[in-house]
Formats: structure tokens, C-alpha cells, sequence
């Protein structure tokens, strides 16, 4: 499940736009604490419907007859989501569709209209963003973890595109993110001390 929606053991960060769908269902796992049949039944349930929130944002429309060309598409994007932390280049991505790079590109840009280069490394940028804001690790692990084997690279093509460096960046929205952590738990917290 968790390949499913780009995560792995290089990847454990995952940013969903359905957080409040995620803490309505992670408080009602939290209300049912006995070790019941009926709430191991209901548990399970719960993390299946956490699971397809999450991947909610992992899903990519298809028409019902998906031609061929949307196909290489839908792979090259689900083989960048779950190896762009390896450091997978354009051609690794062409490689895997066994099709050359010119074709890739053609594909890229004639269906999202961004070159397969630009979408990861946005891709890469994006995960980026998430652990500088979430985490505490080194912009150099982040880098390592993203992809880039050269921290000097990663910054600048953190810079490029966000227009800050990732110090810079983590150090703007660290606050506003810890405060809206804070106030989340906060908010749990009594929700737990209600249902007592």
C-alpha cells in the first residue's frame, strides 16, 4: 500500500491535502482503545479508508480506454514516484518503458506540457519541500534523500524553482507549520479528554 502512493524506505515523508479527512479518522481510531473483536474489525476498516484517503492524492484520472501513449505516461510517472529517491535519471525513466528519450520527452510535453526532466525534478523539489518543513534532517540528508548526490545541485535547483535556498525555506515556514502542529495537537488532546 505504501509503494502504492510513493512511499519507501528512502521516502517515509508524504504530504496528503486531505489532512482533515485523515485526523476525522484517526479520532475515531482513537475512540475505540478496547481489545474487542468488533473494534480490531472496525480498526482495520479505519486504516483501510486512511490508506485510500491517502492515496487519493497518488490516483491519476484515465479515461476508460487509455490509449498507449498514456499508459508510458501513467508508468513513467508511478516509476519517478517510486525511485526518484535513488537518484533515477530521464534516460532510467525511458529505460523502463523500453522507449527512447526524444519519445519520452514528445509524450511529456504533448500531455502534461513539461519535459520529463522538469517534472522530476519538481517532483524531487516537491518531497524536498515536504521533509525541510516536517523534519529535522540536514538539507544534505534531504538532498541524498531526493535524488541529488551533490548538495551544491539540489540547492540551486531548490532556489530555480522555489526562489529560496532550502535554508531559507525551511526557516519561513517552519514556524507557521509548528504552530499549526501545536494547535492539531492541542485540539486531539481534548478531543481524548471529552470522550473520557
Amino acid at each position: 500500500m505504501l509503494h502504492d502512493i510513493g512511499l519507501n524506505s528512502s521516502q517515509l515523508i508524504f504530504q496528503c491535502t486531505y489532512g482533515n479527512d485523515l485526523k476525522q479518522i484517526i479520532l475515531d481510531m482513537l475512540k475505540h482503545t478496547q481489545s474487542t473483536t468488533s473494534n480490531i474489525y472496525y480498526l482495520q476498516g479505519k486504516l483501510y479508508e486512511f490508506f485510500s484517503v491517502l492515496s487519493r492524492d497518488a490516483a491519476i484520472e484515465t479515461a476508460p480506454a487509455i490509449s498507449q501513449e498514456s499508459n508510458y505516461i501513467l508508468e513513467a510517472i508511478s516509476f519517478i514516484r517510486n525511485n526518484y529517491s535513488r537518484g533515477v535519471s530521464v534516460a532510467d525513466v525511458a529505460a523502463h518503458l523500453n522507449i527512447n528519450r526524444s519519445y519520452l520527452y514528445t509524450l511529456f510535453k504533448n500531455t502534461l506540457d513539461i519535459s520529463p526532466k522538469n517534472f522530476l525534478t519538481n517532483f524531487r523539489i516537491s518531497r524536498a519541500r515536504e521533509q525541510l518543513i516536517l523534519t529535522d534532517y540536514s538539507v544534505e540528508y534531504i538532498a541524498h534523500s531526493c535524488g541529488y548526490h551533490d548538495t551544491l545541485v539540489f540547492s540551486k535547483a531548490f532556489k530555480s524553482i522555489i526562489g529560496f535556498t532550502p535554508r531559507e525555506y525551511r526557516k519561513r515556514n517552519r514556524t507557521e507549520t509548528h504552530d499549526n502542529l501545536i494547535a492539531s495537537q492541542k485540539e486531539i488532546e481534548e478531543l481524548m479528554i471529552k470522550e473520557k
